[in-house]
């Protein structure tokens, strides 16, 4: 038997009509009763019907009905299944999925580097699938797409789609910065290292960079490590800066870092801290921030749909950003090494 919304009423012991506000998120409906219904729901199996849903609310919002049921997810990385190989895409490709599911859509993989591919195929591609709107995640390099916005909403993930501008989800990455320096202070660290690649901070806008030079101002100079211009980190220049900045701790978004201090003969963390503000697989035993990225995908689905539901297309006249909570991972790359310092936050406003 198919799980209707009657069904669902029936055994969560409220109204047909309860059932249908609260699994539309309506705020009419409380939100203990909200938690309630989509609890019953899923304990039940039960799917929304993406079709049905967007017919709904384009007829109750007066306009024309047409019935599609299909998003699309382009990657544009050098190989076809980067969910494979990338774990922090995978996650966001699994988490995407996954949401896309739950509404009732299903997720086409498109690749933008597919041979003798250009931007009027993919749009014909686009057209011919019955895509009806499009999750462009982060990529190894800046991207800049022409296609026909006007029939078909888009969101992207982070900064690396410049052109054209559209809405965007981001793992918070000052929050990522904050719980790292927070942590940091807590186990009584004070040289404190910031070692960030540019691809990195350019890709994120300076997120990570921008508290940690805020923190800068505010501790003694005797205690500030030279931030180096973002680069191509080279073993050679890690060593230089290592010796001149003498850190105690260094927060990094390099994955080869651990191999450079163990030829270096620095032991972590008895001789030096280590925690990375990111996801990397090279960081499993590390103090690390988790961005949750199967979380990002989820809630770039979610930004995605409620244009759907709303029927808005073309490129946004003011595109939103919508940050993700990062969570803290604790690992065995850092110890106590003095008192604890407070970092006051409300220096930071």
């Amino acid at each position: 038997m198919s799980v209707t919304l009657r069904v669902i009423a029936a055994a969560a012991g409220v109204s047909k009509s309860t059932v249908s506000l609260a699994l539309s998120g309506n705020p009419r409906t409380a939100e203990a009763t909200r938690r309630h219904v989509a609890a019953v729901a899923e304990r039940l199996g039960y799917r929304a019907n993406a079709a049905f849903t967007r017919v709904m609310h384009q007829i109750r919002a007066g306009r024309p009905v047409s019935v599609q049921s299909t998003l699309g997810l382009l990657h544009g990385f050098p190989e076809r299944n980067p969910h494979l190989t990338n774990a922090y895409h995978g996650e966001i490709v699994r988490g995407a999925e996954l949401r896309a599911a739950e509404r009732g859509y299903r997720l086409d993989a498109l690749w933008l580097r597919e041979p003798g591919m250009t931007e009027a195929r993919l749009g014909r591609i686009i057209r011919a699938r019955g895509i009806v709107g499009l999750f462009i995640p982060r990529s190894p390099e800046p991207l800049a797409l022409s296609l026909d916005w006007d029939s078909l909403p888009a969101v992207t993930m982070s900064y690396t789609l410049v052109e054209p501008r559209l809405s965007r989800v981001s793992a918070h990455n000052q929050q990522a910065m904050l719980l790292c320096l927070e942590r940091l202070c807590v186990l009584g660290y004070r040289r404190i290292g910031l070692q960030l690649d540019a691809k990195f901070d350019a890709h994120e806008r300076f997120q990570l960079a921008a508290p940690f030079l805020w923190y800068q101002r505010l501790i003694a100079p005797r205690d500030r490590v030279r931030l180096l211009r973002p680069g191509s980190w080279t073993e050679t220049g890690f060593r230089a800066w290592m010796k001149q900045g003498r850190p105690d701790a260094i927060i990094v978004t390099n994955d080869r870092t651990p191999g450079w201090l163990a030829r270096l003969k620095l032991k972590v963390p008895e001789d030096v801290g280590v925690v990375f503000p990111d996801f990397l697989e090279a960081s499993g035993s590390y103090c690390r921030v988790n961005h949750r990225p199967e979380r990002i995908g989820a809630a770039a689905i979610d930004l995605l749909i409620g244009q759907l539901h709303r029927n808005e297309s073309g490129l946004p006249r003011i595109a939103k950003t919508m940050y993700v909570d990062v969570e803290w991972c604790e690992g065995n790359s850092l110890r106590r090494v003095g008192p604890p310092r407070k970092l006051d936050l409300q220096d930071l406003a």
